[in-house]
This record gives C-alpha cells, sequence and structure tokens, in this order.
C-alpha cells in the first residue's frame, strides 16, 4: 500500500478523499478519490484499501494522457 501511495505522490497525485465506512449487507468499505493539478481525478471502492489502491493505480496508468 505504502509503495502505491509514494508513487501517486511522486506522480502529482494528492489524496482528496478517503473514507471507511459500513454498507449494510456488505460490511467494511473503504472509497478513496484522487485529484492531479492539471485536473484529473480517479476515484475508486472496494472492501480493502490494497484492492481499492491498486484499483486507483490501474486506472492511471490506463490513461493515455499522463
Amino acid at each position: 500500500m505504502e509503495k502505491i501511495l509514494t508513487e501517486l505522490r511522486a506522480a502529482g497525485w494528492t489524496v482528496a478523499v478517503h473514507n471507511d465506512y459500513r454498507q449494510a449487507g456488505v460490511g467494511l468499505m473503504t472509497f478513496w478519490l484522487f485529484t492531479n493539478p492539471d485536473g484529473r481525478y480517479v476515484k475508486s471502492e472496494g472492501r480493502s484499501d490494497d484492492e481499492v489502491l491498486r484499483s486507483i493505480k490501474y486506472k492511471i496508468d490506463a490513461m493515455d494522457w499522463k
């Protein structure tokens, strides 16, 4: 998790929102939203921080205009 956060921060991404919550029938969930000074944003939610951060990293890597 720390490696991904370090990579994202080095690329200019900032955590705008990180929220843990309980969802009825699902259990503990986590939500992350990252922003970039160039106006881009990426968000994801899931059952663990690791899952969500991997998803965020995948979405950023998939952008064709870094």
